[in-house]
């Protein structure tokens, strides 16, 4: 399991969660969307597909099970209601990524767009 232990600092925390199965003969597989989740305290973390989402502060451990197999991992929740305030690098920029905008053809331009101007 990636990452071994997982730790959510604000509301707006998540982590993915990666499982690998290592067979007898040697061989590995991704095993990820088999998984099945679940908290050993409710209400810490909450889980969709393979994302962990904080809920409430406390501690308690994720385990994963894939053919009978049980991985725990140690997670803790610290200001798990607490909104972190927006970030031009975490919320602002991936936004302009996705939609292209930070390309030399639109705002990335020299001259910018509509008043707007990156710095690039």
């Amino acid at each position: 399991m990636y990452p071994t232990e997982i730790q959510l600092t604000t509301s707006r925390d998540r982590q993915s969660l990666i499982g690998q199965a290592v067979f007898d003969n040697g061989l590995t597989q991704d095993v990820t969307s088999q998984l099945q989740l679940k908290a050993a305290q409710p209400g810490i973390v909450r889980f969709d597909k393979n994302m962990v989402y904080p809920e409430n502060d406390g501690e308690t451990d994720v385990i994963a099970s894939f053919g009978g197999t049980d991985v725990k991992l140690h997670s803790k929740v610290v200001k798990g209601k607490v909104d972190r305030p927006i970030s031009f690098n975490l919320d602002v920029m991936p936004t302009f990524m996705r939609a292209g905008c930070n390309t030399g053809s639109c705002h990335g331009a020299a001259r910018g767009k509509d008043g707007f101007r990156l710095s690039l």
